[in-house]
């Protein structure tokens, strides 16, 4: 009697949970917004590309492009190799990111810098087709320890290729 009490117990809350999707063979493309301050304002785009290896581990690559207000045409574009862990799959998807690669920077002569990034995200994902995001965290030169700087942005996340696993 105790099992069928659970079973039902446990049947009522997986209907009311909201929906989960396994995601392991999953890709997603991220386009969004960044900004933030190191030596002045500076606002920029993003473009990520990842692979979820299982429902919780991704792999890619990712562009992003920065300019500063106060010197124009000054401004970096570094191109890295990502991951991403996901802490829960479910509709609301926080993770913690990185990635390192290289950026060329435009402040007086263009010049190739090793570069990485490591931020904080939360995803609302109403469906399998598409979500919005924002993450915040740190980017920079990786040997300037003082060209390191908080960043901020917004992100509209399109998911596609088919999962491989259950659906909740």
């Amino acid at each position: 009697m105790k099992r069928v009490l659970l079973a039902a117990v446990a049947a009522a809350v997986l209907t009311c949970a909201p929906a989960a999707f396994a995601t392991q063979g999953e890709q997603e493309l991220s386009l969004g917004a960044a900004a933030g301050a190191s030596g002045g304002l500076w606002a920029g785009a993003d473009a990520r590309w990842l692979y979820d290896l299982t429902d919780f581990w991704a792999l890619g690559a990712g562009l992003h492009d920065r300019f500063q207000w106060s010197a124009l045409p000054a401004g970096r574009q570094a191109a890295t190799l990502e991951a991403r862990f996901v802490v829960d799959a479910l509709q609301w998807v926080p993770s913690i990111g990185g990635g390192i690669g290289a950026a060329i920077g435009h402040d007086i002569a263009p010049t190739f810098v090793p570069w990485a990034h490591a931020d904080f995200g939360a995803d609302y994902r109403p469906n399998r087709n598409w979500g919005v995001g924002a993450r915040i965290g740190v980017e920079g030169q990786i040997n300037r320890s003082s060209d390191f700087a908080w960043v901020g942005g917004v992100y509209w996340n399109w998911y596609f290729g088919k999962g491989i696993g259950l659906d909740l």
